[in-house]
């Protein structure tokens, strides 16, 4: 029930990102807290278009001096966002707040792992 919601963490649209975190939040599935914690700063791009492109060229004269531009061509702009709704969906799962510093969050992850493991009853193999 919850893929969906963890795939769209890695969607290149941020607004896609939040609303899956807010659906995992919602829905306390604990199984979300790695992909969440990976989703807390994202990292998108877009390609931006500067005009007719590389190939044009654009002539023009002003106060008796001429002048020529070559085009610019498209332009790729990377941004790096913290996701508070992602943050929010972590403290609601795990009721711990490390804010957007995802090395803490890995470090505590990993020790409430080692917790749940050596909580779980030892299995005799000997009697099978």
């Amino acid at each position: 029930m919850t893929d969906p919601f963890i795939a769209a963490l890695k969607n290149n649209d941020n607004i896609r990102v939040n609303r899956g975190a807010i659906a995992l939040g919602r829905l306390r599935d604990k199984t979300a807290i790695s992909p969440l914690i990976d989703a807390l700063t994202t990292t998108h791009s877009r390609v931006i278009n500067n005009g007719a492109g590389a190939e044009a060229t654009t002539a023009g004269f002003a106060n008796g001096n001429a002048f020529m531009k070559k085009g610019d061509a498209a332009e790729l702009q990377v941004f790096h966002i913290q996701n508070q709704p992602v943050l929010d969906a972590l403290s609601k799962l795990t009721s711990v707040n490390f804010g957007f510093d995802q090395k803490a969050w890995r470090y505590w992850y990993a020790q409430e792992k080692i917790a749940r493991e050596s909580a779980q009853p030892a299995v005799d193999v000997r009697s099978q």
